[in-house]
């Protein structure tokens, strides 16, 4: 059974510890609630009116509000979201894995070219 260590409500991120008795291993699980982020994400997509308003018009516009969780599996997949170098990949990633978490209908950074292989089956 679990033990509860901590919990982040602004993240969202909780810490559980198990421990086998009978072997003596011990692991820390990270867990996090990314429901509440998702929700914010729908309300800025939907609101497109208030996205020009305080965005475009003032030389900025959110593109997405990504997850800790997310992060990591993307950092998982080389990418990193703190390289200034890798924004296109870091927003086709996003539009092709991870569209829950964009703010906007736009797609920028595009999308990367499929493969079509007669006799293959596709990865989809």
């Amino acid at each position: 059974m679990s033990t509860f260590l901590d919990y982040d409500p602004v993240s969202g991120i909780a810490h559980y510890m198990d421990y086998d008795e009978a072997t003596g291993d011990a692991s820390i699980h990270t867990v996090q609630d990314i429901e509440p982020v998702l929700e914010y994400n729908k309300r800025l997509k939907n609101d497109s009116e208030q996205n020009l308003k305080t965005g475009v018009r003032k030389g900025w516009w959110l593109y997405a509000k990504v997850p800790a969780v997310v992060e990591l599996k993307m950092r998982a997949k080389g990418i990193n979201l703190r390289d200034p170098t890798a924004t296109k990949r870091i927003m086709q990633e996003i539009n092709e894995h991870y569209p829950a978490c964009k703010v906007t209908e736009a797609n920028h950074g595009g999308i990367r070219p499929k493969l079509f292989i007669p006799g293959v089956p596709s990865a989809e």
